[in-house]
């Protein structure tokens, strides 16, 4: 068990950098072997991740995970059951570590949200690409790994704690729809 959050200023403006603490505590729980946090440039994109080493427990394992070419950008809560027999897809790529993480990256670089159907575990993961401004998220087709949204203010959210919204906006309700 993971955790992550973050979030994306739509309006490209600065995430407010005080409340990265409070995001990180609100997931400490769920990670308690490393925690970190990325933005980008201009500080309108936020990742962080609070991490559970298993599989890879050295240094190399911890995210952000960040592609070589410093491109994308990945936070990721869970297992890819089959990440060694994906990695074997992947020659191209110099991997740095034995992590799930930097397979499930290289996928999504290689075949963009195609990568989707040829995983199998429980995941939910968020990857930012730097070049094309683009986020993209998503998790397990059962939703094992919690992968909770909230947009508030021209802000997009997420998070593996749904409790992590209520340090954005104190009058939030639960959408039942």
């Amino acid at each position: 068990m993971c955790g992550i959050a973050g979030s994306i200023d739509l309006n490209n403006n600065r995430i407010d950098q005080k409340i990265i603490p409070s995001l990180i505590k609100s997931i400490r729980h769920r990670g308690p072997n490393f925690e970190n946090y990325w933005l980008n440039n201009n500080k309108s994109v936020l990742l962080i991740n609070t991490r559970l080493s298993i599989l890879d427990l050295s240094s190399n394992g911890n995210q952000p995970f960040i592609s070589d070419d410093n491109r994308y950008v990945i936070v990721f809560n869970g297992e890819i059951y089959n990440f060694q027999k994906l990695k074997s897809k992947l020659k191209e790529f110099k991997f740095r570590s034995n992590s799930d993480t930097e397979v499930l990256l290289n996928l999504f670089i290689k075949f963009n949200s195609k990568c989707l159907n040829m995983l199998e575990g429980m995941f939910a993961f968020a990857i930012y690409d730097n070049l094309k401004k683009e986020f993209f998220c998503a998790r397990d087709p059962w939703g094992i790994k919690p992968f909770y949204y909230y947009k508030f203010e021209n802000k997009f959210w997420f998070s593996s704690e749904i409790k992590s919204f209520f340090l954005i906006d104190k009058n939030i309700k639960k959408n039942e729809k």
